[in-house]
């Protein structure tokens, strides 16, 4: 597909002072990188026609669930304007998040080792709903970027923190890709957004997508 020959530049000061290209591929942020779940409280209902990326077949990749290693790196994000969602550290010093979950606020917080910490708004894409967050987030580990697309039914676990509680993982599978949003059967709430998408490639939990938004899932005969 065309969208994954793309690729996302976003531009960060590094803490030397120099300017350091941050670059992350279409298929990792999808695009769009929407996420809709099998969940209950929402009435949306959606059909799936057809499906942009390759079957997945199984290859050999075996993760167990996430470890805490990887979910570590995905932490709550919560705003002066009562905002709660998740973020994930993608570099040292940078958490991404979804940028609904902190539009038009003037404080954002992070939480890290039992604290809040103050982070600072460095670049947001409305249009894909993607905010890049400044924090300091101590010894968290990056999560490593996806360096391609997902299948569909490939494995995948969304972490977060839905309803401002304690972090969750769900596991599923992707549904589909249009390229431009991706539909996964994790269950997924309100707080998730910000969260990650995570999958498994060469032993290994990665980054695939950043979650945007809930729903419900329906196809007949399911």
């Amino acid at each position: 597909m065309a969208q994954r020959a793309q690729t996302k530049v976003i531009s960060l000061p590094a803490k030397n002072g120099e300017r350091r290209r941050f670059v992350l591929a279409c298929f990792v942020l999808a695009a769009t990188v929407f996420i809709l779940s099998s969940c209950a409280s929402s009435e949306r209902v959606l059909r799936i026609d057809s499906a942009a990326a390759p079957v997945f077949l199984g290859d050999g990749n075996q993760c167990n669930e996430p470890n805490n290693f990887t979910r570590n790196s995905v932490v709550r994000v919560a705003t002066d304007e009562g905002s709660d969602g998740s973020g994930v550290v993608v570099a040292d010093g940078r958490v991404l998040t979804a940028a609904h979950v902190v539009e038009d606020s003037d404080a954002i917080l992070v939480y890290i080792n039992e604290e809040f910490r103050q982070a600072r708004r460095l670049a947001t894409d409305m249009e894909h709903d993607l905010a890049l967050l400044s924090v300091d987030t101590g010894a968290l580990n990056p999560l490593r970027l996806a360096e391609t697309g997902l299948r569909i039914r490939e494995p995948v676990w969304a972490i977060g923190f839905p309803l401002a509680l304690d972090q969750r993982t769900t596991e599923g599978y992707l549904r589909t890709d249009t390229g431009k949003k991706l539909y996964t059967s994790a269950r997924i709430d309100a707080g998730n957004s910000g969260g990650g998408l995570i999958r498994c490639m060469d032993g290994e939990h990665q980054l695939a997508g950043i979650v945007s938004s809930y729903g419900a899932y329906w196809h007949e005969g399911e």
